[in-house]
C-alpha cells in the first residue's frame, strides 16, 4: 500500500510464504459478515460446497461432526430461507472449518447478531478452532469481542499503523456462563485499548502530548532490564516505539528518542529505534553516521534481530527492498540503510556471494546512486562483508 493517506506499508508474510501461494495452497478460509449461503443448496450442502468446488472427497463423519459443534443436527437438510439470522451465520462458520484450513480470516461475522447469538457463536468458534488447530485472525470494531475471542489484540490507527498491542488474559475453555469472569479478569486491558482507540482519534497535536507523556514515564525505568527480564512490559514498550514515528518529527519527542538511543545498551532497542530516528524529515548527518557505525559495529546482533522479519525466499527479500528503493515516498536519505537491511537478511537464505552481488548492483544504479550517503555508506557495508 502506497497511499500517502496510508502508512502501512510493506510485504505480507503467511507462515512464510506470500499471501497469493498461501491463498493457492487451500490452506487459508474466509468467513465474512453474511452468510452468503447458495439458496438452492441445504444446510449439509453448503457445509460440503467448499469441498465440492475443489474436486474434494465428501466424508460424511466429518460433515456430521460439525453440524453437531454448530448444533445444527436436526436441520441440516432445511433451505437458508427457514434459517434464522444465527443459525445461518453457524452455517458459515461450520462452512469455514471444513476443509480443515490452518489460517481462518474473519472480518466482522457476528456483527449483525444480537448479544446471545453472538455468545453462543463465540464457543462453537473456539471449539472448532481447537478441534483443528486453526490460527484465527478476526477483525471487529467491537472491544468486549476481541477480548472475549483473542489471545492477542492489535489496535489499528487511523493512518494503517498499529498503535497498540496487549495480550488477554485467557480462561480456557470459554463458555457464554464465564463472559462476566473473562470480562473481570480483563477489564483493566478493556479501559486501556478503549483509551488508546480513543487517543488515536485526537488531532495530531494531542497524540504529541500523550507521546511525550508516554516518553517521559519510559525514561524513569531501567529499560536494560526490562528488555532482559520482563517479556510483556517489553512488548508493550516496543509497539509503543512502533507506534509514535509519525511523531518523531517533533522537536522534542525527538530529542528524547535521541537520548535513549545514546543511553540504552540493548541492541535489540536500539535496532527498533533506528527505524524511528530514521523517519525524522530534518536528520542531521550526524545521525546518519552514527546509525551507520552502530549497524557496522554490532553487525552480527543486527543480524538476528532483522531476521525476525521473516521472508520465505530470496525473491521476497528482494521485493521488500527493491519496493523501498524504489518508493518515492519514502525520503531518499534514509534508503541507505536498505542495503544494510537486505544483506542482513539474505546472507541467511541465500550466499554471501549473491547478497555482495545484489549490492553492487545497487551501488551502479544510477537512481540509487544519487541518494544521499548511499555509496559511501553501502561501500563500507562491502568491506565488512569482505572480513565476514
Amino acid at each position: 500500500m502506497n497511499s500517502e493517506n496510508n502508512e502501512l506499508r510493506g510485504l505480507i508474510s503467511i507462515f512464510g510464504t506470500t499471501p497469493k501461494l498461501y491463498k493457492e495452497s487451500g490452506e487459508i478460509a474466509f468467513m465474512f459478515q453474511k452468510s452468503n449461503l447458495m439458496p438452492n443448496l441445504t444446510v449439509r450442502q453448503n457445509i460440503e460446497f467448499p469441498l465440492k468446488l475443489r474436486g474434494e472427497l465428501i466424508i460424511k463423519e466429518n460433515i456430521d461432526e460439525l453440524l453437531k459443534i454448530v448444533g445444527l443436527n436436526d436441520f441440516q437438510n432445511y433451505y437458508p430461507i427457514s434459517l434464522s439470522g444465527g443459525m445461518k451465520t453457524r452455517v458459515s462458520l461450520a462452512r469455514s472449518f471444513v476443509t480443515k484450513p490452518k489460517l481462518l480470516l474473519l472480518d466482522e461475522p457476528f456483527s449483525a447478531l444480537d448479544i446471545a447469538w453472538r455468545f453462543e457463536l463465540y464457543e462453537y468458534l473456539n471449539k472448532i478452532k481447537e478441534k483443528f488447530k486453526t490460527t484465527v485472525l478476526i477483525v471487529s470494531h467491537d472491544i468486549q469481542e476481541a477480548i472475549l475471542l483473542a489471545d492477542y489484540v492489535y489496535v489499528l490507527g487511523k493512518k494503517g499503523n498499529i498503535s497498540d498491542k496487549r495480550k488477554v488474559n485467557k480462561i480456557n475453555p470459554f463458555t457464554p456462563s464465564k463472559v462476566d469472569i473473562y470480562l473481570k479478569h480483563n477489564q483493566e486491558l478493556f479501559y486501556e485499548l478503549q483509551g488508546e482507540i480513543i487517543r488515536d482519534a485526537r488531532r495530531n497535536d494531542l497524540l504529541v502530548k500523550d507521546c511525550l507523556s508516554r516518553l517521559k514515564k519510559i525514561k524513569e525505568l531501567d529499560i536494560d532490564s526490562i528488555f532482559y527480564n520482563n517479556l510483556s512490559e517489553k512488548e508493550s514498550i516496543i509497539t509503543f516505539f512502533n507506534s509514535i514515528k509519525n511523531q518523531v518529527n517533533d522537536n522534542e519527542v525527538f530529542e528524547i528518542i535521541i537520548n535513549f538511543w545514546k543511553k540504552f545498551k540493548s541492541v535489540e532497542l536500539k535496532y527498533k529505534l533506528l527505524w524511528i530516528i530514521l523517519n525524522n524529515q530534518n536528520l542531521k548527518e550526524e545521525y546518519h553516521l552514527e546509525i551507520k557505525d552502530f549497524w557496522l559495529s554490532n553487525f552480527d546482533k543486527i543480524k538476528l534481530e532483522a531476521k525476525k522479519d521473516e521472508f520465505s525466499s530470496e525473491y521476497s527479500v528482494e521485493d521488500f527492498i527493491f519496493g523501498r528503493l524504489n518508493d518515492v515516498t519514502f525520503e531518499a536519505k534514509k534508503k541507505w540503510v536498505y542495503p544494510y537491511y537486505f544483506f542482513s537478511i539474505l546472507v541467511d537464505i541465500k550466499d554471501k556471494d549473491y547478497a555482495v552481488k545484489k549490492i553492487n548492483e545497487m551501488i551502479n544504479n544510477e537512481k540509487y546512486s544519487s541518494f544521499p550517503y548511499f555509496v559511501i555508506f553501502s561501500k563500507e557495508l562491502l568491506e565488512l562483508i569482505k572480513t565476514k
